[in-house]
């Protein structure tokens, strides 16, 4: 989520465990009943995918940024908008899914440093391990 702590320094932790709250349903909406998401720690939040390529999961990550955008996420402050950025990438042949999420990580911390609430894709690693998983 971006510049969370924001809400809890102005609002306080009550407001913010609601904003993590609605953040969470909005992303569990736009998801279907094969996907995953999970609070990966602070304000962050993993989405798995099941046979989903990175295109595909981009387009979701953006219409659920999109329904963020438009939903009220804590009643301390009823204007209060929030947004996130995103790292995406697909699990690879041959790559433990830590890494794979490494790479995604990474990816979201490339999105927060090019401005926030946007997706960006992951890098693919350079040991040629490039092949998608089945």
């Amino acid at each position: 989520i971006d510049h969370f702590k924001r809400v809890n320094d102005r609002l306080g932790h009550v407001a913010g465990d609601e904003v993590l709250a609605r953040v969470a349903g909005t992303i569990a909406a736009g998801l279907r009943e094969t996907d995953i998401v999970a609070r990966w720690g602070g304000e962050e939040f993993l989405v798995m995918f099941t046979d989903t390529d990175e295109d595909t999961a981009e387009r979701v990550l953006l219409r659920i940024q999109a329904s963020l955008a438009q939903t009220c996420v804590t009643e301390a402050d009823a204007s209060l908008r929030m947004t996130f950025s995103a790292g995406v990438g697909n699990h690879l042949r041959d790559e433990t899914l830590t890494r794979t999420i490494d790479r995604a990580d990474r990816a979201l911390y490339a999105a927060k440093a090019a401005g926030r609430n946007r997706v960006v894709h992951a890098e693919l690693p350079l040991n040629g391990a490039a092949t998608k998983a089945a």
